[in-house]
């Protein structure tokens, strides 16, 4: 069983999955996507380094993958306190990473996950996927998602969200997801600064955190 809530002692495993694939350069009505990216993790992470105090509270490691043509890891389980002093050199999103290997990068989350396998008494690991666009290849996605969320470590299987805003493929999004209510279609890349510091907010919540904590009022 998950732990109820997030605490020091049930830490929460945040994995990021941040397209940076060309389309993500495109100029829209409301500006650059990557900017947003850039914004929202500066944003997400001063708003997890005060929730955990400076980190005098350790409720929260976080890992970031960027894809494009591939993945990289750009973060791997770290303190949301050491990632907020860090953001200059990881919130350098620029649309510049070619096409869209998304089963790739789901396939590193997993890798990520298992190299951090956690403890029982910890919260269960959670995925946020977010993408504008088709994959290169949409089975190899379906199936990198399946072994995602097949994983199974001492802090639980992981949970899948998934994010699209501008061309992503809402059936295809939908599919990956851990569950239909686990996919949320964006307004606009704008959401995006403001959907990632809410995942921020869980850790004052009483209850395990469900899929509603991207509401409609964030997107």
């Amino acid at each position: 069983m998950p732990a109820a809530r997030v605490t020091s002692s049930s830490p929460w495993h945040v994995v990021l999955i941040l397209d940076d694939s060309g389309s993500m350069a495109q100029n829209t009505s409301v500006g650059i996507p990557y900017t947003f990216v850039n914004d929202g993790l500066r944003a997400l992470f001063a708003e997890l380094s005060m929730t955990s105090m400076g980190g005098a509270k350790p409720y929260f490691k976080a890992s970031i993958i960027r894809f494009g043509d591939r993945p990289k890891v750009l973060a791997e389980a770290r303190a949301p306190v050491d990632l907020d002093a860090d953001m200059d050199k990881i919130a350098t999103f620029d649309g510049s990473s070619g096409t869209t290997d998304m089963a790739g990068a789901l396939d590193e989350a997993a890798r990520v996950i298992k190299r951090h396998p956690g403890n029982a008494s910890d919260f269960e690991p959670w995925v946020f996927l977010f993408s504008d666009g088709y994959p290169n290849d949409a089975a190899s996605a379906q199936a990198a998602a399946s072994r995602l969320k097949s994983v199974s470590v001492a802090a639980g299987q992981p949970k899948l969200m998934t994010l699209g805003f501008g061309d992503a493929d809402d059936a295809l999004m939908t599919s990956l997801a851990s569950g239909p209510e686990w996919y949320r279609r964006l307004a606009n890349a704008a959401a995006i600064e403001r959907i990632l510091p809410a995942i921020g907010t869980v850790a004052t919540s009483t209850q395990a955190p469900s899929p509603s904590l991207v509401t409609q009022q964030d997107i």
